[in-house]
């Protein structure tokens, strides 16, 4: 399944070509004006899959505050107006966002493409920095397969859509590193954000530093499959002390809620911009049904009669219907 669901080379062919078309619609607009677009999001960051959205971040070469807060909402009517013009479909502009953006669809080879490009999301850059390079540190892309089979397993629970008023996919993959850093009895990734020569880096005034050296090899002795970190991860999260604990990655001693001064349902701490918690907007219905999520998958993989064809990672070629109504059933 991991290998058929993960971001393919033929699947980046297809977001380069659409890479190269924005580029050349957009300097058709802003002609001298010098621009550039990085990607950013879970087509670049390790967890991707061959359906995920390719998601943009725009910003001017030579800029201060001064020139982005002045250009923000000419900036946004300029790359719709050039989107519609190029021939991309369904384009409409979001202003109320807390960061604008512009969205949009188009067809690669036959394929359709939807991306979101946003206006100096530099954070963004950042957090997908860090998580592909937590991802170079476990073998055989474990932490990337992981993340990719995770995140098919909350869309199937119908827990992973924060305009539904559940959690991004973001959450879940922070998630995800803060368990596997805190693994017993061998953690699987470290805390990057302690490691190396600490060197304050400010970019929307918050620190965004964390190691980026190459990995150290042989760094974890933990040898579990992709299939028992999995069932480690539910338990984890069946049994956490949400009540109690903020679950975050930039340090490895426990973070209350008490010394955040936050009393949500949930606590999901952003890496950088300490004042985000991913899980604010969440409600107590779907906060309770989140965690039954765990604790019911868990007891059905346990049960299931596929447990040893899942923990043994050998391809389950079973119809995706079956595993949804598996994961789903009480």
């Amino acid at each position: 399944f991991v290998d058929n669901e993960k971001i393919c080379d033929f699947r980046r062919k297809e977001l380069t070509e659409v890479m190269r078309r924005l580029n050349e619609a957009l300097q058709l607009k802003f002609l001298s004006t010098v621009f550039r677009l990085d990607v950013f999001g879970s087509s670049e960051n390790g967890f991707g899959s061959n359906c995920s959205d390719i998601d943009i971040c725009f910003r001017y070469i030579r800029s201060n505050d001064e020139i982005i807060n002045k250009h923000e909402l000419l900036t946004i009517i300029n790359v719709e107006s050039s989107l519609r013009f190029a021939g991309f479909t369904q384009v409409s502009s979001i202003m109320a966002a807390k960061v604008p953006i512009v969205k949009f669809t188009t067809h690669v080879d036959g394929c359709e493409i939807n991306g979101d490009i946003s206006y100096y999301s530099e954070l963004a850059l950042h957090n997908t920095r860090l998580l592909r390079r937590y991802c170079t540190w476990t073998k055989d892309e474990v932490l990337s397969q992981l993340g990719v089979f995770i995140k098919r397993w909350t869309k199937t629970c119908d827990i992973c859509d924060a305009a539904k008023g559940s959690l991004c996919a973001y959450a879940y993959m922070i998630l995800l590193i803060h368990f596997l850093q805190r693994l017993q009895p061998h953690p699987l990734v470290p805390v990057l954000q302690e490691m190396g020569v600490k060197k304050e880096i400010r970019v929307s005034g918050w620190d965004v530093y964390f190691c980026d050296d190459a990995p150290k090899p042989n760094w974890s002795q933990c040898s579990l499959s992709v299939g028992d970190l999995f069932l480690q991860f539910l338990e984890y999260y069946a049994k956490f002390d949400w009540s109690l604990q903020v679950v975050q990655i930039r340090q490895s001693r426990m973070l209350t809620k008490i010394e955040r001064g936050w009393d949500a349902q949930m606590c999901i701490e952003d890496p950088f911009n300490l004042d985000v918690n991913h899980s604010s907007a969440i409600s107590k219905q779907m906060f309770t049904f989140i965690v039954k999520c765990f604790s019911t998958s868990r007891e059905v993989f346990l049960a299931s009669k596929d447990r040893g064809i899942f923990i043994g990672e050998i391809a389950v070629e079973e119809d995706s219907d079956s595993h949804e109504e598996l994961i789903m059933n009480e």
